[in-house]
């Protein structure tokens, strides 16, 4: 069991106690989270299209230029009859030149539309690709260390070396359960999203498990997660809820009082649930240092 309060309580005061590094490491770990990645992606995403789309143009334009040009000349040829005043031959070339005006610009727009989409589709997965890379081997390790930085920070003030500890320490078995911990909430979502938003709240203790155990099985580290947040999910999401004032502040302050204050406030409250989960309320109260 715990209390928002209480929780809350010792959170503002490990903010008050080292606040710009605190900041600092919120920034990074936002980053990471998604907001500053999701703005990257789009962007990398909208220039990969435009130049992709630009290529696929010109290919398509470049492989039917001739079969075009020649049915627009030869089109444009026989209706010059008209305008000689042979109606007969005038009325059948204008016939047939309109035929391959329109055969002609098929051809363009198909070939244009298919190279188009081979490309989207190409460097739609190329971008998938790497973005799965990036996010797997670099993004959620400085997630973990991240956390990991937030728990020192409630007794000492840790160097930035903390964030990048899990390199050097664990680092392929905490990829390797952050993508299983992510991979099953992904596929817990497919059966209409609110068993994945169950299982997000089960598995949500799994970063900090890493941050103190870096070489943690996934196994472990699953059923432990579980352990912590075994009829406490509602009363964790109620937390969740309790910062929607503060996030609505924040969207009218155009995003500064959530880098200064309401994201930080936000990641040491869950640093400090993780704490109060682990030692037992009794136990938190009497060991909280802040």
């Amino acid at each position: 069991m715990f209390y928002r309060s209480e929780l809350k309580t010792n959170a503002k005061r490990l903010l008050a106690k080292n606040y710009w590094w605190i900041v600092l490491v919120t920034l990074i770990f936002s980053f990471i989270s998604g907001e500053g990645f999701s703005y990257g992606f789009n962007a990398n995403y909208s220039n990969a299209f435009s130049s992709g789309f630009n290529a696929g143009y010109n290919n398509a334009a470049n492989s039917g230029n001739s079969s075009f040009n020649g049915n627009y000349d030869s089109a444009f040829d026989d209706i010059d009859d008209i305008l000689e005043g042979d109606s007969d031959n005038g009325t059948q070339a204008f016939d047939y030149g309109r035929t391959n005006i329109e055969n002609a610009f098929g051809r363009l727009v198909a070939g244009t539309f298919g190279t188009v989409s081979l490309w989207i589709l190409l460097i739609t997965l190329i971008i998938t690709i790497c973005a799965a890379v990036l996010d797997i081997f670099i993004l959620e390790p400085l997630n973990v260390g991240c956390r990991r930085w937030f728990l020192k920070n409630r007794t000492q003030k840790p160097s930035m070396g903390e964030v990048v500890h899990i390199f050097g320490n664990g680092y392929l078995n905490t990829a390797k359960v952050m993508f299983l911990k992510n991979l099953f909430t992904f596929l817990w979502t497919l059966l209409f999203i609110i068993p994945g938003i169950v299982k997000s709240y089960e598995y949500r203790m799994i970063p900090f498990l890493l941050a103190e155990n870096p070489d943690m099985n996934y196994k472990e580290a699953f059923e432990r997660s579980k352990a912590l947040m075994n009829g406490r999910k509602w009363d964790t999401f109620v937390l969740d809820l309790s910062f929607i004032g503060w996030i609505l502040l924040t969207s009218l302050t155009c995003g500064l009082l959530g880098i200064f204050y309401v994201l930080p406030y936000i990641e040491l409250t869950n640093t400090e649930l993780y704490v109060c989960l682990c030692q037992g309320r009794d136990n938190y109260l009497r060991s909280s240092n802040v």
